[in-house]
């Protein structure tokens, strides 16, 4: 570990007699094999990540209270707590520190939620230590308490060894942060930073605690302590929440989807619609507007949401599901849950009775009086999965169900799905889901499947949502222009960017007449977005990833020869994965050897989170590959700026200066802003290098001098022009050079 925060709070702790336990003492097998297998990809990346810390308050007055074999034994327990919790959110401890732990969300399992996972893993942390110490309490006199502290950022990916140990070097003190909120933290309490509430705003009841001094932090930080799970549970919750947006450029498929329930209802059977698309390209938007429409008719509509940590806690979208279908409500009690069930169940069949014990306990609404079932626990789920699904399917009127994010469906879940879309056929019931289409789905494809795949917003449409959201001020052009080309058509890149704008202080005013309070460089990809994205691209297989990253280098856009030039004598199957990253939506044909990323910030995304020496080397290959192609009369031409560009990224200073002034020359007679943009790299780059060598001084020269000239065409300082004509002057002078001096 090479963060200070962690060694600072190592010191502090109390040992363990004998060493520290390693993380794989406590990873659950299935875990390790999925830290392990992507280890090969992982090493030496930028990932964006939460830090958890948690360990116990007064740990060294405690142990002298218990004695070390005693105290052992407690820690022993205490670290299988901790490391339960953070598992089953598929964390991964990285450190054990003496008496706690450090555990990260999002690496090196990426996670697009790795917030909200951290905080479940922190809130069961709370809740597990507290019945622990409630049992110490009592049978030892001591008074156990632990506090938790969160932070979200970057952190650099180093080595993961055989066992699981990883090295991670803090960025932006995100890891020294963490560490800072549990040491504040009150005991029994999580407290978390404004990074992190401002991923779980909505998701979790948090308490603002307001600015606080934090050791190491120069600015008061704002804290926050987390108190409970939200009542949302979705981000199209979370975007009801705060206001939804205009419903834009979907009618076609609105209209489609209440064709097919028209045929459902005249034909009496059941059909299954998959609406598939990226992340964030409105597939939960257009089923929440059909939902919307069949509610005004009256026709009853059923709804469940899977969540991405699914596995920890298994059935949950079935659950969501049945308490839908019988009805049942927040303020209902278990009574009178268990009544509305039994009514529906018996009203359809009477020997549906037997069954009812392995509802109410599904649902976590048995009691003492409740008649359990004997059999063997795989036998009574399925028994109660056909009960369910059968009872779903059993009603004759027009009904609509609707499966949110199937992608992310637990095996039990898929099973009860499966069971449920066969006996949908035998009823007037139109299934609807939506997925991301970068899942393979077999389980959902039936007979009566119909497909519904996204593409990206229009312009148009895009523009109208721009306009609802920022205003028509002719100010904001230039903005809502440059979020049009980064979003490319997707409406939840659009939302957030706007968002983040705002939590920036770079927009004032209200929803549809904004007004920026600063000129705008660059836009920044709001952490959400960069999260789903890097995520997403994690997925890839190792070689495929490789892949994605060269081209990431050559930029948006790129050729096949270029890619195949700098992947070809270490990767000699990446024509294979060039194909595959087609086949998943990364990139797409343009023209015939050309191609483009799907999405601009897909290439972004792939571009950041490589290391700085891990870049530099592809783009010394791509450079040397791009000039090996040039003939000696294509010295000066459109290549050329390229050129210049990856000699810099690379750091070869001497060869970008070089290429720049070839750049500037082809340049002149076409753009003169982009040729002194020209002479002023090779400028900065020669800089750089050893003004005693002959070469280096002549580059210098010419650059100055193109300064100068330019300085008669487009706007350059006086003072720009002054010095670097009276430079280059004493250069040429020194050196007695007629011809530079000229």
């Amino acid at each position: 570990m090479q963060a200070a925060a962690v060694t600072s709070a190592a010191s502090s702790s109390t040992s363990i007699p004998g060493s520290l336990p390693n993380p794989g003492a406590y990873t659950p097998r299935h875990l390790a094999e999925r830290i392990l297998n992507n280890a090969t990809t992982l090493k030496g990346e930028r990932k964006q990540v939460t830090v958890l810390f948690a360990d116990v308050k007064g740990s060294t007055r405690l142990a002298e209270q218990a004695g070390a074999e005693r105290w052992h034994e407690i820690l022993d327990r205490l670290f299988s707590l901790l490391s339960a919790a953070v598992h089953r959110f598929e964390g991964s401890v990285n450190q054990y520190t003496g008496d706690g732990i450090m555990a990260l969300f999002g690496a090196p399992i990426a996670h697009e939620d790795h917030a909200l996972r951290a905080a479940h893993a922190a809130l069961e942390i709370r809740e597990q230590v507290r019945g622990f110490a409630d049992d110490l309490r009592l049978q030892d006199g001591l008074n156990l308490s632990v506090r938790v502290g969160l932070n979200s950022g970057e952190v650099i990916v180093g080595a993961i060894g055989d066992d699981l140990r990883m090295d991670y070097t803090a960025q932006g003190h995100t890891v020294n942060l963490a560490a800072r909120m549990e040491a504040i933290a009150e005991p029994g309490r999580v407290y978390l930073t404004r990074h992190t509430a401002r991923l779980l705003e909505g998701y979790f009841q948090l308490r603002d605690l307001g600015e606080t001094p934090v050791d190491g932090v120069a600015k008061l930080l704002r804290v926050y302590e987390l108190e409970s799970i939200g009542a949302i549970s979705t981000r199209l919750g979370l975007s009801q929440s705060r206001g939804l947006s205009r419903f834009v450029g979907r009618e076609t498929e609105l209209l489609q989807i209440e064709g097919l329930l028209e045929e459902v209802a005249s034909e009496r059977r059941g059909r299954i619609v998959a609406v598939s698309g990226n992340a964030g390209i409105g597939k939960s938007r257009l089923c929440h507007e059909f939902v919307q429409r069949c509610q005004a008719r009256g026709i009853p509509v059923h709804v469940a949401s899977t969540v991405p940590y699914a596995d920890a806690m298994p059935y949950y979208p079935v659950q969501q599901l049945l308490r839908s279908y019988f009805e049942i409500t927040e303020s209902d009690d278990a009574a009178a849950a268990r009544r509305k069930i039994a009514g529906a169940l018996l009203l359809q069949d009477d020997s549906a009775r037997d069954s009812l014990a392995l509802v109410f306990d599904f649902l976590g609404l048995g009691d003492a009086d409740t008649a359990t079932d004997n059999n063997p626990p795989e036998l009574r789920m399925q028994r109660l999965l056909a009960l369910c699904a059968d009872a779903l399917a059993a009603k004759t009127e027009l009904g609509v169900v609707l499966l949110e994010d199937v992608h992310w469906a637990d095996s039990g879940s898929v099973e009860f799905f499966q069971r449920m879309f066969e006996c949908a056929a035998r009823a007037p019931l139109l299934v609807l889901c939506n997925h991301r289409n970068d899942y393979v789905l077999e389980w959902l494809w039936q007979a009566s499947t119909e497909e519904i795949a996204l593409e990206a917003l229009d312009e148009h449409a895009i523009d109208g949502l721009l306009g609802e959201l920022l205003g028509n001020d002719d100010d904001l052009l230039p903005l809502s222009t440059l979020i049009r080309q980064r979003a490319a058509g997707n409406p939840y890149f659009v939302e957030e960017v706007v968002r983040s704008l705002l939590e920036r202080g770079l927009l004032t005013g209200t929803e549809g007449n904004y007004s920026l309070t600063e000129a705008l460089g660059n836009l920044e990809i709001p952490d959400s977005v960069q999260a789903i994205l890097a995520a997403r691209i994690d997925r890839l297989p190792a070689q495929d990833k490789h892949t994605l990253h060269a081209a990431a280098v050559l930029g948006k856009s790129f050729r096949e020869d270029w890619l195949g030039r700098v992947l070809e004598d270490e990767d000699s199957s990446w024509q294979q994965s060039l194909q595959a990253l087609v086949e998943s939506g990364f990139v797409h044909p343009d023209g015939v050897e050309a191609y483009v990323f799907c999405h601009p910030l897909m290439q972004e995304v792939a571009y950041a989170n490589q290391l700085g020496d891990a870049r530099r080397g592809l783009h010394m290959r791509a450079a040397q590959a791009l000039q090996q192609e040039l003939e000696p009369e294509q010295e000066a031409c459109e290549v050329a700026v390229l050129l210049a560009h990856h000699w810099h990224q690379a750091q070869q200073y001497a060869e970008a200066a070089e290429w720049d002034l070839r750049a500037a020359s082809w340049l002149v007679q076409r753009d003169v802003v982009a040729t002194l943009g020209r002479f002023r790299s090779a400028l900065a780059a020669v800089e750089k290098l050893d003004q005693n060598d002959a070469r280096v001084r002549q580059m210098a020269v010419a650059a100055r001098a193109g300064i100068v000239r330019m300085a008669s065409i487009v706007d350059v300082s006086a003072q720009e022009v002054e010095q670097a004509y009276t430079q280059a002057r004493a250069m040429v002078e020194t050196n007695n050079d007629q011809a530079g001096l000229a």
